[in-house]
């Protein structure tokens, strides 16, 4: 069994990881093998030295979420390095395709971990295709296996993926020599609103489960946020932001559609409150085949807001977006609300502290419209084709008001690019030469959606049936989502709501277990008017493209008391139940162009992240 021991404190404030590894299962491959790519020296450039210095900060900082932590509940507040990579162990990059783009455009690459001793049909080397694909085998390797079927990673295993919890038991991890704990090289900031929660505790500047990094050099302090507010009731920053040290939370473990016409981010009108009378709904029930086990959905299923997920959060009196890096959920022992720590939305030339937000500070990115971009020198373009730091320079010099101008209006920019995008993770072994790709999960444009959850979809008017309720939410419960080389694809049964007299037996249904919340709670608020709620299955089977789905299915106990909490009030005095999935607007809606899927969650949020942005997405996201 083989150990990872942390070294004392390093100059630049890091912990060094030293693993006393027996022996290394990595491989020396023939260099004319590594076709199409360019080894890294670790010694070599600056530009390669950072590459390295990034990857084996990416690497330690997940031993330590997964070891450490439980370990020595002190090194969550530390920043750890390993000290090299396993040997034979090194990185390659390689050119990207400049298909389809100008050939004018610099030159983008692609890095990979190379050093494993499997090959491909063509005898040449394999590779993972992060830090976040190699961890698994890191963690193999430190645990002093010799069985490979213990090891995770894709390419020592493509079909059984034992638990890590396996491996973290033969790991003995001794406490940290040095007790003290490293400062945090970026504080998050926290408005002056709003205090930090005392459970949290951890570095926000480069979050612990880190699974991505945009290549840069590093910076080791980040400008405080200042903005003037808009003269509408949008987005926009407003004053300086006070800085504090905000521990992050340790979390256990195609086609574009006509947009809606309101400009800026305000809430929808309220529609008519669901009906209080019976409207039968006759197709039959399904069975337990309906979906798959719930114990597959992820850890933070019931949360509103999910990591990586783009939401509003609210900034004195205004609304900004921002990416959710981490999320602690609510502790009713203590009466601590959930809290969420926020990557403000921007460009890559502007640094913007990370705030923590509580719930009722942030809305859905779906809550509210995109106001539209008003500065004519970047209106229209996207994200990668504006220099920011020539822009920034142009349009704002060194007035920190006018530098946040463009920022926000680099975020509007942003986010429609992003609510036009998806990219997947979680990918699910295929036969070879499958014509699909499955996969756990995906990020649909702002939102977080995972195999077992539910999803609002839309349905032609030739499959509505005028006596459906209009605001009865029609609701799919996901078994499959896969891509095929016509686009992404969801599939599973299709459910409405309905509401029926007590009397009537109620159909034993698996349904995803935000549905059977949601159909708790109404049931709760309509017992004593003797009726409940049923969701009567409308489709089996059905697989359906991606603009069929309108986003997250969303509980009404939950966001209905954060959109307007005085009218849920109201209306829950009147045993009336309005559907919260009226107040929110569809995936697409947003103006404009379609772009597709990405490769993963950083590349969809392209420039709009300083370069040296780290994304947190935890142990059960897996991306490519």
């Amino acid at each position: 069994m083989t150990t990872p021991a942390a070294s004392g404190r390093q100059p630049n404030e890091l912990f060094e990881f030293a693993f006393r590894l027996g022996t290394s299962d990595g491989k020396a491959w023939p260099e004319e093998q590594y076709r199409g790519t360019e080894r890294l020296d670790p010694e070599g450039s600056e530009e390669e030295k950072q590459k390295y210095h990034e990857y084996r900060l990416k690497l330690a900082g997940l031993l330590r979420d997964q070891i450490l932590v439980y370990q020595d509940p002190k090194s969550r507040g530390r920043t750890y390095i390993l000290k090299e990579l396993p040997e034979h162990y090194h990185i390659r990059r390689k050119k990207r395709s400049k298909e389809g783009k100008d050939k004018k455009d610099k030159d983008v690459f692609d890095f990979y971990i190379y050093g494993h001793p499997t090959s491909d049909r063509s005898g040449n080397p394999r590779c993972h295709n992060s830090p976040n694909d190699f961890f698994p085998h890191l963690l193999w390797l430190i645990s002093g296996a010799k069985d490979k079927s213990y090891c995770s990673c894709k390419l020592c295993n493509k079909t059984k993926k034992p638990e890590p919890e396996l491996l973290k038991k033969r790991i003995a991890v001794p406490p940290d020599p040095e007790p003290a704990p490293v400062p945090a090289p970026v504080p998050a900031t926290v408005p002056a609103t709003v205090s930090a929660p005392a459970p949290i505790s951890a570095t926000s500047a480069a979050p612990q489960s880190t699974s991505m990094r945009r290549t840069a050099s590093a910076s080791s302090t980040t400008s405080k946020a200042a903005a003037k507010p808009a003269s509408q009731p949008q987005p926009a920053p407003t004053v300086q932001q006070s800085t504090t040290p905000i521990p992050v939370p340790v979390i256990p473990g195609q086609h574009q559609l006509q947009p809606r016409p309101t400009p800026q981010p305000q809430p929808q009108a309220a529609r008519a409150p669901a009906p209080t009378s019976t409207v039968p709904v006759p197709v039959p029930v399904p069975t337990s085949t309906a979906s798959a086990p719930a114990s597959t959905a992820p850890q933070d299923e019931a949360a509103i807001f999910r990591e990586g997920e783009i939401v509003w959060y609210k900034h004195n009196n205004a609304w900004r977006i921002g990416i959710v890096l981490k999320a602690a959920p609510a502790n009713p022992a203590t009466a601590t609300p959930a809290k969420c720590l926020v990557k403000p939305l921007a460009h890559a030339a502007l640094q913007i502290d990370n705030v923590l937000k509580s719930d009722t500070d942030m809305r859905p990115f779906l809550a509210f419209s995109v106001p539209p971009v008003n500065t004519k020198e970047i209106r229209g373009r996207r994200m990668h084709e504006v220099n920011w730091q020539q822009m920034q320079a142009h349009l704002a010099g060194d007035d920190r008001q006018k530098q946040e101008f463009i920022g926000l209006e680099a975020s509007k920019m942003a986010v429609v690019e992003i609510d036009q995008s998806y990219s997947t993770f979680n990918t699910i072994p295929e036969p070879p030469n499958s014509p699909r790709q499955r996969v756990g999960g995906l990020f649909l444009g702002a939102e977080r959606i995972a195999v077992n959850e539910a999803v609002r979809v839309r349905l032609s008017p030739t499959e509505i049936n005028p006596q459906w309720g209009k605001t009865a939410p029609i609701v799919m419960a996901l078994r499959d989502i896969y891509v095929a080389a016509d686009g992404l694809h969801v599939v599973g049964d299709v459910y409405i709501l309905n509401e029926t007299v007590i009397q009537q037996p109620s159909p034993q249904v698996q349904l995803p277990a935000a549905m059977l919340r949601e159909q708790a709670f109404r049931n709760e608020i309509r017992k004593p008017l003797g009726t409940r709620y049923d969701w009567v299955c409308i489709q089996q089977n059905q697989d359906k493209r991606e603009d069929s789905i309108r986003g997250r299915f969303y509980e009404t106990s939950k966001l209905m008391p954060i959109l307007d909490a005085e009218r849920f009030k109201v209306a829950l005095e009147r045993g009336i139940v309005e559907d919260v999935q009226n107040y929110l607007n569809n995936r697409l809606d947003s103006s404009g162009t379609y772009m597709g899927r990405r490769k993963n969650r950083l590349e969809t949020l392209s420039t709009s992240v300083p370069e040296n942005f780290f994304l947190s997405l935890g142990p059960h996201v897996v991306e490519d």
